[in-house]
């Protein structure tokens, strides 16, 4: 049978039928979820809300008055509607690092064209770029006395955890270089008054910059490798993420650049952070943190933890922001430089206001590490991650990673059996890598090795690697007996081809359209096709990651945290409640028996946080704090997720808020009055008091204090933001799951049988006892229609489309073996 999008998710008639089981596919845009009890009060409840909000709109517009006096009333901005998002032209518009111009530097004189007139000559240009190496060796020596943090600490914790890698480390220090020579090229230039010299650049983007036939950074110093030469056959995708597209293999390939929609905003216009546009310092971000992002916390009764814990794992696929290192790859201590009066030129410390100064009046904060462009221009991130939807959350990003994850047997990926017969992921044994606690490891238990190294930053996170490992392996079982002639790589492939396609099916069918609404998934073709293959791929779609993606935008699940967390040994079982902090980094539970289960149905039955500006204590205070027997408080100083996050987006050189409603097609608020009906007036007022002029808010906090759009959790500008990423995703992508394109290309039934995949599904195949749950994970089973159903009773994915014919009695031929991913 064809699956659909209407095909029912358990056992109907023309299965086997289970008592009780009549439940179909629910859709925004196909079911009424509105009890038939409340139906009859619809016109009651309309005609309150319309007294309401009248006497909300005469009240606003009384205050305004009087505010404002005689002078002439401003009227606030249209309400932001769903409808402007429609008719927007997708996908977004996206800067070119060739238009950049810097502010008070070259005026509108671009340092990175086709084309480039600037007064200066080739010796010039050598000499600041050997500022820039002697600008780096300084930099390395103060580095080998420099203070380090102390491990065991969550500040030491965040650091290991989005630590770099030697190719990335290397990267940065090519990258350290440009933006030092780059600074200098700006400087030389406002002082020089010698005719102006034309040089050439050999393309737009990662560039190598020529003067009198000088090249002035060599490609073995830069980034770009040697020409990339790919497969015009390949079945399955590399491990980087290079040669999905085939004009333009690095595109979107790990250990590039972010891209940026709109031109970095540095206080220098090279690579210094956003500062107000007055050039003063904007308002800490702990500040920020404490007034804005306060503690209200509450729950969302619809949503379960589940949805935050997919977008976490689905996040970690596609971005993994590279952090800076100290000498020999340590963790920078900013904190105490500061307090020792030293400078580290990758240092950014949040301040912490004086008199809440209890865990000190500084909150550790390393910049993020630079990528290389191979020439002059503002400072980018690096993107360890390739920047397509490929399960490198599973099978990591790198050649070295994907083999030491794989047993090496049957297509298999290795895992540990604990001594009650269950199945977790490898064990890590580095006890320096920010999880693992000695009195654990004594006890032979470790924090896990995974596809990315965030996979112990929390239970739920930890517990859904482990499910998917064990969907690999449950799938690479079933494909070795169907085709017993299949070898190991074989196996391993094609299983990762699979699950990569249900992981890509979960998050277009049941993540998203609780993020971006009904209608504009069908304006942007994102749910999957009902039937068929789809032919919608375009090489000309950039689908890197963009950088307001993962410093901001997609960090609004941090909002849908909540403080407590529920352990469920059974369905009827009374819940063990645990504070979010005591299950960071402590994976530890996993290893008893059952603990995997009554994580998984805590999860099920825990509610998320409103997505809205406000935060639990537990990431606002507590972030990778554990206990502490040597603090007298018994505890250490937590981080401050909140503050961390508008801090990353200063370091990125984020432009405010308001140049991104402009971008999505909202109008620009030129002052904070502007704002009006579109944030929560107490919010307003805060961020009024905090922020000089409107122009410096930050994009974090003004995307969280939107008012959501009708029918969905988020604002306005950050769904624009998101549907514009998630749309580049799937149309910039080679290999996705529905395309018609060969080799990749499942045939029609394989495909039939992916769009069976549910998140339900999964975590029944893949859990210990789990024998009942909800349709829809991500939604509570209060929510009408997504009761409670047996695991049976779903329909389930089959295999039996992969079998191959296989002559037996052939015995000399060497079975078919893949194009293998390179």
């Amino acid at each position: 049978m064809m699956a659909t999008e209407s095909t029912p998710l358990t056992n109907t008639d023309d299965v086997t039928p289970v008592s009780g089981s009549e439940y179909i596919s629910l859709s925004k845009h196909e079911t009424d979820h509105t009890p038939p009890c409340l139906k009859p009060r619809c016109c009651v409840y309309a005609a309150l809300l319309s007294l309401v909000l009248m006497a909300i709109i005469v009240g606003t517009s009384y205050y305004v008055g009087r505010s404002q006096g005689d002078s002439t009333v401003i009227q606030p901005a249209p309400i932001a509607t769903v409808d402007t998002l429609l008719q927007l032209r997708w996908p977004l518009q996206t800067y070119s690092r060739g238009e950049w111009t810097a502010d008070a530097g070259i005026t509108a004189t671009s340092i990175i064209q086709r084309t480039i007139v600037i007064n200066a000559t080739g010796d010039d240009l050598m000499s600041v770029v050997e500022g820039g190496y002697k600008s780096l060796k300084a930099k390395e020596d103060l580095e080998k006395n420099f203070p380090t943090i102390d491990g065991g600490t969550p500040s030491y914790r965040h650091q290991q955890v989005m630590k770099s890698g030697p190719e990335s480390i290397r990267i940065a220090r090519n990258g350290y270089v440009e933006n030092i020579a780059t600074e200098k090229l700006r400087s030389a230039l406002r002082r020089q008054t010698t005719p102006w010299l034309l040089l050439n650049v050999t393309n737009n983007q990662d560039a190598t910059i020529l003067a009198e036939n000088v090249t002035i950074f060599n490609n073995t110093e830069c980034i770009s490798p040697e020409p990339v030469i790919c497969p015009l056959q390949s079945r399955y995708r590399t491990v980087e993420g290079i040669c999905n597209n085939v004009f333009e293999p690095l595109k979107g390939a790990a250990l590039t650049p972010f891209r940026r929609v709109l031109p970095a905003d540095y206080s220098d216009g090279v690579w210094k952070p956003r500062k107000a546009t007055d050039g003063s310092e904007l308002p800490s971000a702990k500040q920020v943190s404490e007034d804005v992002h306060r503690q209200s916390y509450e729950e969302d009764h619809d949503f379960t933890v589940m949805l935050a814990v997919w977008g976490q794992f689905m996040d970690h696929d596609i971005t993994a922001t590279a952090l800076s290192r100290g000498h020999n790859g340590n963790a920078i201590s900013c904190c105490s430089s500061v307090n020792e009066n030293v400078t580290h030129p990758e240092c950014f410390p949040v301040i912490v206001h004086e008199d809440k100064n209890e865990c000190g009046k500084c909150m550790e904060f390393v910049r993020s590490s630079p990528a290389s462009t191979c020439g002059f221009g503002p400072r980018e991130q690096l993107n360890q991650a390739s920047s397509y939807l490929d399960g490198s959350s599973v099978y990591g990003n790198t050649r070295k990673l994907q083999n030491d994850l794989r047993s090496w047997t049957g297509g298999r990926m290795k895992v540990f059996v604990t001594e009650h017969g269950e199945q977790l992921l490898p064990p890590n044994k580095d006890p320096l890598d920010g999880c693992n606690e000695e009195s654990e490891m004594k006890k032979g238990r470790y924090c896990f090795l995974s596809g990315d190294a965030r996979s112990n930053e929390n239970m739920h996170l930890t517990t859904l690697h482990l499910i998917m490992v064990r969907q690999h392996n449950m799938i690479a079982d079933r494909l070795s007996s169907l085709n017993p002639h299949w070898d190991d790589e074989h196996i391993f492939q094609e299983t990762r081809h699979i699950v990569t396609a249900q992981i890509q099916h979960i998050t277009y069918n049941e993540f998203l359209p609780v993020l971006l609404g009904d209608n504009l998934m069908k304006r942007l073709d994102l749910y999957s096709q009902q039937t068929g293959h789809w032919n919608g791929y375009n090489s000309s779609m950039d689908a890197t990651i963009s950088n307001n993606f993962a410093t901001a935008a997609f960090r609004f699940a941090h909002t849908l945290i909540p403080s407590m967390m529920k352990f469920l040994k059974d369905n009827n079982s009374n819940p063990e409640f645990v504070e979010m902090r005591k299950m960071l980094f402590n994976p530890y539970r996993l290893y008893t028996c059952g603990g995997v289960d009554s994580v998984i149905r805590g999860a099920m039955n825990t509610s998320a946080g409103k997505s809205d500006a406000f935060f639990t204590p537990e990431v606002t205070r507590h972030l990778f704090e554990k206990n502490d027997e040597s603090r007298p408080a018994g505890r250490q100083c937590g981080l401050d997720l909140v503050a961390l996050n508008i801090q990353r987006g200063r370091d990125h050189g984020l432009p405010a808020y308001p140049h991104w409603r402009k971008t999505c097609g909202f109008s620009k608020p030129r002052n904070f009055s502007d704002l009006e009906g579109h944030v929560e007036p107490a919010t307003l007022q805060r961020i009024s008091k905090l922020y000089k002029s409107i122009d410096d808010l930050d994009l974090y906090t003004g995307l969280l204090s939107e008012k959501p759009l009708e029918g969905s959790i988020l604002g306005p500008t950050i769904t624009c933001l998101l549907a514009d990423q998630f749309l580049r995703v799937k149309s910039g992508d080679r290999y996705w799951y529905e395309t018609n394109e060969k080799p990749q290309a499942f045939n029609q039934d394989q495909l039939s049988e992916i769009r069976k995949t549910t998140f339900a599904t999964i975590i029944c195949d893949n859990s210990d006892e789990i024998e009942s749950i909800q349709l829809h994970v991500m939604h509570s089973n209060r929510k009408f229609g997504n009761n409670r159903v047996s695991c049976d009773s779903l329909i389930k994915m089959s295999l039996d489309p992969w079998k191959e014919e296989y002559d037996t009695t052939v015995t000399a031929a060497a079975p078919r073996s893949p194009t293998a991913a390179s």
